[in-house]
């Protein structure tokens, strides 16, 4: 089977928690590890491996999934192909992202945001990464029952994001290998990515975490602890420390952030400067607000960010929840951000100054809270995000109160009538964008020598 691999098959340090996870036989298996930790490639592997292998059916069918389509595409297409050497492949389809090999087995690369997408046709075995991130109905309803016919097994990997539906098959995993020993269809490992990644030298994945995740933030990411976020949504974030007069500068890319509501109509405004002390360092600084408390809309935000910044003569970039896009204000208005676009540029009256810069899709919860909480405060001490009380305070408020269940989602039902998550949501979305935890950063804001953004 090893005859002619290709180098993507190269020799991974050893570690004893791999190697178990590698050799298991279980046909469920929970995997809970730090990031960069090697869980998703020795996947890939074991699925390739399970392929070849075959089963009793001449049509072996295996999946890799993710929550979105995109994603499992850029996590696992091109790794998959290069893992596959030529003389082992019959036929790949681009379009349809999978590939049939010599012996007739299939592996396929689908999108779970769908979970239908994998119905039909039974499967002999999957591999899901990011399990945590995936709707919680999906391996109940849709994996699972789509496993049956041909007793296939699975593979649930990720790391953890607090006590959700990951942390409870986690939980029934361990107890089936207490209660029944060998005999156990479920088999459940951990490993940090402290176990595998050096923690110090150049270049060092860790060291640069240390520098700007907050301390329960890693504890999740690269401890792979199922750490319990109710409480605080914004834990890091303290008056003393992060509330000081900022400065502004007329000529500065000026950050619009936006969170698509009515009552209140919000808007939060930022720039990228040099933070006072405590900070010191290169940061975002929350410089001014809207809030309008009834009867609002995106014209009435729009316009009252430009009574307050007519003057500005830098960039003006736009953040906030993608999803407005989608949602049209009236028939002949277009989407939310189709208005704040076209309200903006007639305006201010340069259009070419004024931008949308986030993301095609929209962060959960978690990761927006994560970013903003390791911006505000990381493990280092080291401070990135500061917010001026006096032309923010409803931001200082949100900081401070906006609360989060268990799995750190935000308590919607708890701040339903209290006007709190909007103004953080949206500071949120440009956090996360520009400086996530997980991921790339999204377009930056930075400026050039020539004044281009770069």
């Amino acid at each position: 089977m090893h005859f002619g691999l290709t180098p993507r098959w190269h020799p991974m340090a050893p570690h004893a928690g791999q190697v178990a996870y590698y050799q298991s036989s279980a046909r469920f298996i929970s995997l809970v590890k730090g990031r960069r930790a090697g869980g998703t490639e020795l996947g890939m592997r074991k699925m390739v491996r399970a392929a070849l292998l075959g089963t009793s059916f001449p049509d072996a069918r295996f999946f890799l999934g993710a929550p979105v389509q995109s994603q499992a595409e850029d996590i696992f297409w091109t790794p998959l192909r290069a893992l596959l050497p030529p003389h082992w492949v019959l036929h790949t389809s681009e379009s349809k992202k999978q590939i049939r090999l010599v012996n007739g087995s299939l592996l396929k690369v689908v999108g779970l945001d769908e979970a239908r997408r994998i119905e039909g046709p039974p499967w002999d075995g999957c591999l899901v990464t990011e399990f945590a991130d995936l709707d919680a109905r999906a391996w109940p309803e849709h994996i699972f029952p789509a496993l049956a016919d041909r007793s296939g097994f699975a593979i649930l990997e990720s790391a953890p994001e607090g006590r959700n539906h990951q942390w409870v098959i986690d939980q029934q995993a361990r107890e089936q290998m207490t209660k029944l020993g060998p005999r156990s269809p479920w088999a459940a490992f951990h490993w940090t990515s402290e176990e595998v990644l050096p923690l110090y030298g150049k270049g060092a994945e860790l060291e640069m975490a240390r520098e700007n995740l907050d301390e329960r933030t890693y504890a999740q990411e690269y401890r792979a602890e199922f750490v319990n976020f109710a409480g605080r949504a914004y834990h890091t974030f303290d008056h003393r420390l992060h509330c000081a007069p900022l400065p502004y500068d007329a000529s500065a890319p000026l950050i619009f952030c936006f969170d698509f509501n009515v009552e209140p109509g919000t808007a939060v405004v930022c720039q990228e400067m040099r933070l006072p002390l405590p900070s010191g360092r290169m940061g975002t600084g929350v410089i001014g607000e809207v809030w309008i408390p009834r009867d609002s809309n995106t014209t009435r935000v729009c316009e009252a960010l430009y009574a307050r910044w007519r003057d500005h003569q830098g960039l003006i970039l736009c953040y906030g929840d993608p999803a407005g896009g989608h949602r049209a204000t009236s028939q002949t208005q277009g989407t939310d951000w189709d208005l704040i676009l076209t309200t903006l540029r007639a305006l201010f009256r340069t259009g070419p100054r004024v931008a949308y810069r986030g993301k095609r899709s929209a962060p959960s919860h978690r990761d927006r809270i994560n970013a903003v909480n390791s911006r505000l405060l990381s493990m280092d001490g080291g401070i990135r995000m500061m917010v001026d009380p006096e032309q923010a305070p409803h931001v200082v408020t949100d900081l401070e109160g906006v609360m989060t269940t268990g799995d750190g989602h935000l308590d919607k039902g708890r701040h339903a009538k209290d006007g709190l998550t909007h103004l953080s949501d949206a500071v949120g979305y440009y956090i996360e964008t520009c400086f996530p935890v997980r991921g790339r950063p999204g377009p930056s804001v930075a400026l050039s020598a020539t004044g281009l953004l770069v």
